[in-house]
């Protein structure tokens, strides 16, 4: 009797392994949850990069193809504004300044709205071909990238131009490490990555990526050292090490990236993909890079934006035949 009862307790213990690790692979591999969807009525052609302003829920959203920028509230989509602007390729909430920065790829200026009223402030001109901008939050500077190779350093405040670096050729997206000692800027044009320490005139170092091109997302695991960079061709996500530019991995991916994110509470990467899909990619620090989920969106549908704040992954669908445009809201599991 005894023998059967540990047989069974036994029987019990297996049973209840096995369901745990049904559960916890099944916890690993569950789609990002679609929490709402944002209407972007009327908005047509491209939508390129996107910002958000988690203590005021609202989404700024650069419809390039419309040449303007939306303002959406984040939870219910209203349309709060609409402002004009030629071919907007990026925004920047600057909070410090109660203020919105915008790049324009149409006229070459960085625009300034102020971020309560929406009414134009203040204009800087002279960067053609206006692209990525991000702010540095230690300085509160503003960084461009433009023309055929430069990246500009601004104070918002005037604004002013503070100087510029020349790049051997136009550089698509760039991450600013957070302790302020550099910058990796994507080359795609020269296939490459460049290194710029950020108090330095010339760059610091120019990794080529070799058999690969197109590279235009990027994002940093400031913990791990690592940059992350999205290719096109062919479709890869890389890690380098920030270090050295040694590669330390490489896997395949969406096609046609223009955003990717590093979600440093579960060590995991978003690449969102014109081909029409987000991939939620496993990046453990000194382990191989994994696919865990593919998530259909949109065919076009190729920036995003990631919110650690609240935990949410912002996603642009652009216009398509009768679909209209619309922001896709996911919540990111635990």
């Amino acid at each position: 009797m005894a023998s059967r009862a540990l047989r069974r307790l036994a029987g019990f213990a297996l049973a209840a392994h096995a369901l745990l690790g049904i559960s916890a692979f099944a916890d690993e591999r569950a789609p990002l949850a679609l929490a709402r969807t944002l209407p972007l009525a009327g908005v047509r052609g491209r939508i390129d990069h996107l910002a958000f302003d988690a203590d005021g829920q609202r989404l700024f959203v650069a419809a390039l193809g419309n040449d303007s920028v939306e303002v959406l509230g984040a939870q219910r989509g209203e349309r709060l504004a609409s402002l004009a602007v030629e071919r907007p390729t990026a925004v920047v909430l600057l909070g410090a300044a109660a203020r919105i920065a915008v790049a324009s790829g149409g006229s070459g200026e960085l625009l300034l709205f102020d971020a309560a009223s929406y009414a134009p402030r203040a204009r800087l001109g002279g960067f053609e071909d206006a692209d990525n901008l991000r702010l540095d939050p230690r300085e509160q500077l503003l960084y461009l990238g433009f023309a055929e190779g430069a990246l500009a350093r601004i104070d918002p405040r005037g604004p002013k131009l503070l100087g510029r670096t020349s790049l051997p050729s136009h550089p698509e997206a760039f991450a600013l490490a957070a302790d302020g000692s550099a910058a990796f800027v994507n080359l795609p044009g020269s296939r490459s990555i460049a290194v710029w320490g950020r108090n330095e005139s010339a760059l610091r170092a120019r990794w080529p990526t070799g058999d690969l091109s197109g590279n235009y997302p990027i994002a940093l695991d400031e913990t791990g050292r690592r940059v992350l960079v999205g290719f096109r061709e062919p479709p890869r996500l890389v890690a380098f090490d920030a270090d050295s530019g040694r590669e330390l991995g490489r896997i395949a991916s969406c096609g046609d990236s223009d955003d990717l994110f590093y979600d440093a509470a579960g060590e995991r990467v978003f690449v969102v993909c014109g081909e029409g899909a987000v991939d939620w990619i496993a990046a453990p620090r000194g382990s191989a890079l994994r696919v865990v989920e593919r998530i259909a969106t949109r065919a076009g549908a190729r920036t995003g934006l990631l919110s650690p704040a609240t935990r949410e992954l912002f996603v642009a669908l652009p216009a398509r035949e009768a679909l209209p445009a619309e922001i896709r809201v996911y919540r990111i599991a635990p």
